[in-house]
């Protein structure tokens, strides 16, 4: 590209180092400068400062790049007016007519810092470190170069407010579908118009047709195990090997890392397709999904083989809402655990398999069901 070139910060910009100015003259009522000590009030682009400071110490002007220099160190704002900046922070002072380019410049290289910062017993960076970081420079491309980078930012920052209040319809939605449920012409109950159509259950309130069960009741549960370690033959490509790596929060499914051989399947029981697994031991304890395959898992999971009168994507569903039990019940151990006998005792609200169903169907316009292209089985809540 022609005019490109790497340059070090300080060949384009003034470095000025925070320095933190006593708390006495610091206060969130009081007249002064916005004043912020390190990146914990950054925003997307600018910071939101909290505290005002009457007698400054180091200014950064308005269009100043705000450089967080110690843990997390590189992450950055830009300054809309005076603001204090203590010890935690430096103000890199741009030539205005590069301040646009600049912030994506330095946004693009600021990774180098955190790198150089490990190094250190203190996670921090000198005021050298920064001076000497490497920017991209493209001259008189700069302002043109800048323009385009912000119009993509813009759009990405109005895609994500929608995608935002999306979210928050949705989980209106599924939070309605899954105490209120569908009546026979597909509508939501609505409990205050109508609250003879609800009563009381040990799960709170909900429509009368319910029932509150067990869900040992809705299957045949199953805990994984792991093939012997002296069993180097049990490993192949026949049955998929299911572990809580491959689940993620959301119900995501991934593919396995590993699979069976035929001598392997001997070793484990076999899960059919569409069961409901629950991460029940270690840290991500409490993790739902519905399996995408046929498969076996770890003894880290319980499933449950569900009975046909039983949908996966409501049943996964409302294990998900009422997966707090099963927090309850692993407490504060140093391995959090519930055994079989204990997840089998987890109470779910059931209604008839034809409502099931409508429930499940209404909530595939709101959750992922369905296969993407590296088959990938999704019912995210």
């Amino acid at each position: 590209m022609s005019g490109y070139k790497t340059v070090a910060v300080a060949e384009q910009a003034e470095v000025l180092m925070g320095q933190s100015p006593p708390s006495s003259v610091c206060s969130e009522t009081g007249e002064g400068i916005p004043f912020i000590q390190g990146n914990a009030e950054f925003g997307v682009r600018h910071p939101a400062p909290r505290l005002k400071c009457s007698s400054p110490t180091r200014l950064a002007e308005a269009g100043n790049l705000l450089l967080s220099v110690r843990a997390p160190v590189g992450e950055l704002n830009q300054a809309t007016g005076q603001t204090v900046i203590g010890r935690g922070l430096s103000a890199l002072r741009f030539h205005p007519e590069d301040q646009q380019y600049a912030w994506h410049a330095v946004k693009w290289s600021a990774g180098a810092l955190n790198r150089v910062a490990q190094g250190s017993t203190f996670v921090a960076v000198s005021r050298q470190d920064v001076e000497r970081l490497e920017i991209p420079w493209n001259g008189d491309a700069n302002e043109r170069i800048a323009t385009v980078l912000d119009t993509i930012d813009n759009a990405i920052t109005s895609t994500e407010a929608v995608i935002a209040k999306l979210k928050q319809v949705r989980a209106g939605m599924l939070h309605d579908l899954l105490t209120c449920g569908l009546d026979e012409n597909g509508e939501l109950r609505d409990p205050i118009a109508h609250p003879e159509q609800f009563k009381d259950s040990v799960l709170g309130r909900i429509p009368r047709e319910w029932e509150v069960v067990e869900i040992s009741q809705l299957g045949q549960l199953i805990t994984g195990t792991t093939p012997p370690s002296w069993e180097p033959a049990a490993w192949g490509d026949v049955l998929p090997f299911l572990t809580p790596a491959e689940i993620f929060e959301d119900g995501e499914v991934v593919n396995t890392t590993r699979s069976l051989s035929q001598q392997g399947r001997s070793f484990c029981r076999e899960i059919p397709h569409g069961s409901v697994v629950v991460v029940c031991i270690g840290s991500t304890l409490g993790k739902v999904a519905v399996t995408p395959w046929n498969c076996a898992t770890n003894q880290q999971i319980n499933a449950i083989a569900l009975y046909n009168n039983h949908d996966s994507v409501y049943i996964s569903s409302m294990m998900k809402r009422h997966i707090r039990q099963l927090h309850r019940w692993a407490g504060l151990q140093a391995v959090p655990i519930v055994n079989k006998s204990q997840f089998g005792k987890m109470l779910i609200p059931i209604t008839p398999l034809d409502e099931q169903k409508a429930i499940g169907l209404r909530m595939g316009a709101f959750l992922d069901c369905h296969y993407d292209s590296e088959h990938r089985f999704l019912v995210s809540i």
